[in-house]
């Protein structure tokens, strides 16, 4: 929460010093790769196939020069994973998926700042090469009360992760992409592609030698995630000048 707070000071005292103010709007493309091994030898992989959902990023632009610009602000997303077809509960009877739409969501609130560098301008068209840093939070904690179903199999591979103690709350990564905008005297239009993969696993467990030895049947999980932002951008111009 702190980190949070802080966050908002930090963008609250940008206020004074931005050019614009900016929302981008679109989807995220996302994949999360599961590696879950047994300890008789079996082990199998998971949520492999991509999932699209709502972004959302709210920020500043600031320190615009001619042939560059920074932005920086807070992003609302969910990402995750959905199974292949021979992993839905309709197509494998000896799947442990029980999942709504064969999906599951892990609800994100990031911090991003990413540095603009002019490719191309012609009149009131640009184009940007976009290189910057994500810090990324999962937003939905542990629930204390969360069981894994018996009968109906796993419904919700997030908690799964947190009963192992293997979610990694803050994640981090670079941002690459380009931004393609037209500038008006008091307002922008763009569109924009972000690959933003994660440079730390989303989880991670291992069953120590003495909980093998003394019977433990889940060795080890794994889970990596990879994640693209294309959003329509829309600035409004603090300062009345074209950016």
């Amino acid at each position: 929460m702190r980190g949070i707070l802080g966050i908002f000071f930090m963008m609250t005292v940008g206020l004074g010093y931005a050019q614009s103010i900016r929302v981008d709007v679109g989807l995220i493309r996302s994949s999360t790769v599961w590696q879950v091994g047994f300890n008789n030898n079996y082990g199998f992989e998971a949520f492999e196939e991509s999932k699209n959902c709502v972004a959302l990023n709210i920020g500043l632009d600031y320190l615009n020069k001619d042939r560059f610009f920074l932005m920086s602000g807070l992003s609302f997303y969910n990402s995750g994973g959905s199974l292949a077809v021979y992993e839905q509960e309709g197509v494998n009877p000896n799947t442990r998926w029980n999942l709504k739409n064969d999906n599951y969501s892990i609800p994100y609130l990031g911090f991003f700042t990413n540095a603009n560098f002019r490719l191309f301008k012609q009149n009131m068209a640009s184009l940007d090469a976009v290189l910057g840093v994500h810090v990324d939070y999962i937003v939905k904690q542990k629930d204390d009360a969360y069981q894994t179903p018996v009968r109906s199999g796993l419904d919700n591979p997030l908690q799964e992760l947190y009963k192992y103690d293997a979610v990694r709350s803050v994640n981090l990564g670079p941002n690459l992409g380009l931004r393609y905008s037209l500038d008006f005297k008091s307002f922008t239009l763009g569109l924009q592609y972000i690959y933003s993969p994660r440079l730390r696993q989303v989880a991670k467990y291992e069953a120590t030698d003495d909980q093998i030895n003394g019977g433990e049947y889940l060795i080890g999980i794994s889970v990596t995630e990879k994640a693209s932002f294309t959003q329509l951008t829309i600035g409004y111009n603090l300062k009345n000048k074209k950016i």
